[in-house]
């Protein structure tokens, strides 16, 4: 974990005023970025077939960065940086000057990453250099365990040379004591070399480096990428290329003013090698840039025309005319970069405060003010329409004295519990509040609670009517559930309902109908129910222990009427953009470990346990409006309501009808 120890109080003042400031985005920023994207060189030596430059379509100039103007960036910014990646489009190595910038910005007590192909001969010099000049992380990135496979996508390289050194800079940590850099071999995965994913990890465990899977992103899904494309879901970000349906080019953005915006516009920004400035590092065309870094300095531009225009753009939707690339941004709600980084730099925060300070303060920055006090004002008036992929906290977050007290405890007084409908004591098991905090009258879990107190006022605004609890929806006579967690609380107050049907997946090794425990197991990706039969779907951590839990969600689509909504709960990364794949199946259905095991409580089958196999991020939003859905998370924190906890997510994925933004159950 990165301290900063020694990092400057004008360093995390600068951090809080930024997240305020973001927090009303503000046009014009009076902080500097806190993170920051630097491309050392353009110049790459490898041929890539989805990178531009390594495809030499000559959309930006080629340069590499002089260190005097490196230097003279970072005395402007280096004081208030807390993160730096010293790459982008080109290969950083290439600067000769490379060494000395990590070596001037350890002066900052800046955290620095650096990505890398490695294929290159170095000397033991430089990898002594490199190792003492205080880099944080080295990412390498070699795509393969063969050199048949790994060239098929990095062309012109040469993978025995790549390995030996990575071996040589990880034995070189290790004969001086260095904890840094963090070495992490980053391993695409593609159809031709799927295959050598377990022999990689073998590999990574030997030379005493991670190994981190992805799934290749390309600009456009054209149909040239079709055999490129793994045969693993996981790591196919374009189902629409694999399954022969035509893909659309990307909606241009439609931010909302009461959403949380893309935080590059506030918090972060990408440098390219000669000086001109992005409004993040995906941006592969030069005319699509802000400016460049003259005369006056980064902040010119921080403040300029283009900046100020986007940022107007992104609070209230209005363009500005100049044909900025933000405007056609395809997830400008969703791009979350320097936000990646602000439990580590709140963690680091709150060391240096006082304790009775700590609380207040750290609630106060993770607070998001203008724009919750704007939900909230229109919750109160009756305008219950949600937008497409945004965060609700439905109330602030409270003091965590509360909480602390209930662990301490172990009662969290009484409380109204939206599954049985019935006041009732709450008991806490363990200081883990998502799965304790119990209802003496029904067992219904904290978590169990959450996902019906979305449910009941999800339902609230369609039916007419407010419902309280699970016990009285049941009442209903019209409305069709389907529950796919069969047993506990959940269960027992929906049992009662005209309409309601249930069944769990149990796991792989059962056959589809097959009774465990006198549940019936069902498959998530082949429901046995017609199309659009079905109201409202409602899972409770179910889709984390699903093998490909995409294909359940599309399949929860296609049972699902038009404005029916699937509310569930999963383990989910709040500062990640990318799913962690913890498993995938190979051909004969057997499980392939990509990290180290993970287990959970089988409530099904007593003395078992159930294998994890995703975690989920942002990506799970992206992916679930590709699909078709709607989709909302809601943070819940309410301790005086018997719903504590800080990681309190429910979800509600709706089946809008097409050309209908408006929420409606037929």
């Amino acid at each position: 974990m990165m301290t900063w120890e020694g990092k400057g109080w004008r360093a995390y003042a600068n951090f809080l005023l930024v997240r305020f400031q973001r927090s009303r985005k503000s046009t014009r920023v009076y902080g500097r970025p806190y993170a920051l994207t630097l491309d050392p060189s353009s110049y790459c030596n490898l041929r890539c077939p989805f990178c531009p430059t390594g495809q030499r379509n000559h959309l930006r100039s080629s340069a590499h960065l002089p260190l005097d103007r490196f230097k003279r960036l970072m005395d402007e910014l280096g004081p208030y940086l807390f993160w730096v990646e010293l790459y982008n489009w080109g290969e950083p190595f290439l600067n000769r000057d490379l060494i000395p910038m990590l070596e001037y910005m350890a002066r900052y007590r800046i955290a620095s990453v650096i990505s890398t192909n490695l294929d290159f001969p170095l000397s033991e010099e430089l990898i002594e250099q490199l190792v003492a000049s205080g880099l944080s992380t080295l990412i390498v990135s070699a795509d393969g365990v063969s050199q048949e496979a790994y060239e098929r996508y990095r062309v012109g390289g040469h993978l025995e040379r790549v390995l030996g050194n990575m071996k040589m800079i990880a034995a070189a940590k290790q004969r001086v004591g260095s904890a840094v850099p963090r070495i992490v071999w980053r391993f695409l995965v593609f159809r031709h070399n799927e295959h050598e994913i377990e022999q990689a990890r073998s590999m990574a465990e030997e030379m005493g480096v991670e190994l981190e899977l992805g799934a290749p992103y390309v600009a456009i899904a054209q149909e040239s990428y079709r055999d490129w494309i793994s045969t693993i879901p996981q790591f196919n970000l374009y189902p629409s290329v694999t399954s022969g349906v035509q893909t659309e080019p990307a909606p241009p953005a439609q931010p909302n003013p009461a959403s949380d915006a893309c935080d590059w516009l506030w918090m972060s920004a990408a440098v390219n090698a000669n000086e001109s400035v992005s409004p993040c590092c995906g941006i592969w065309e030069e005319r699509h840039d802000f400016g460049r870094i003259g005369a006056g300095g980064f902040r010119t531009l921080w403040n300029g025309e283009s900046y100020r225009a986007a940022r107007t753009f992104m609070r209230i939707g209005v363009s500005s005319g100049l044909n900025l690339i933000c405007e056609q941004c395809p997830f400008p709600n969703l791009w979350k970069h320097a936000s990646h980084f602000d439990p580590l730099i709140l963690e680091s925060f709150s060391t240096r405060l006082p304790g009775f300070m700590r609380n207040t303060v750290l609630r106060w920055v993770g607070a998001e003010s203008s724009s919750s006090t704007q939900r909230k004002k229109k919750e109160r008036a009756g305008d219950h329409r949600l937008q497409r992929s945004r965060i609700y906290p439905l109330i602030p977050a409270p003091s965590s004295w509360m909480e602390s007290l209930m662990v301490r405890c172990r009662r969290g007084g009484i409380a109204f519990c939206p599954v049985c409908g019935r006041y009732g004591t709450l008991t806490v098991e363990h200081d883990n509040l998502r799965e304790t905090v119990r209802c003496s009258r029904c067992g219904a879990v904290n978590r169990q609670r959450q996902l019906a107190h979305v449910a009941c006022a999800s339902l609230s605004t369609v039916l007419g009517y407010k419902i309280t609890s699970l016990r009285q929806l049941a009442s209903d006579d019209e409305i069709v559930i389907y529950n796919m967690k069969a047993g506990g609380p959940v269960h027992v107050a929906l049992s009662g309902a005209r309409r309601y049907l249930c069944g769990e997946y149990i796991g792989p090794e059962y056959q589809i109908g097959a009774i465990v425990n006198g549940v019936v197991h069902q498959d998530p990706a082949r429901l046995p129910y017609p199309d659009g039969s079905i109201d409202l779907v409602l899972s409770s951590d179910v889709f984390g222990h699903i093998p490909h839990p995409y294909a359940a969600h599309r399949e929860v689509y296609r049972v699902l009427r038009e404005g029916g909504r699937h509310i569930f709960t999963v383990p989910f990364y709040q500062t990640e953009f990318s799913d962690e794949t913890r498993v995938t199946v190979g051909e004969d259905g057997a499980p392939l470990f990509v990290r180290e095991p993970l287990y959970h409580h089988d409530p099904i089958r007593p003395g078992r346990t159930a294998l994890v196999y995703t975690i989920f991020a942002l990506e799970m939003l992206l992916k679930l409006d590709q699909i078709g859905f709607r989709t909302n998370l809601y943070r819940l924190r309410k301790p005086l309501r018997g719903l504590p906890g800080q990681n309190g997510l429910v979800f509600e994925a709706v089946k809008v009808a097409a050309g209908d933004a408006g929420f409606r159950l037929p």
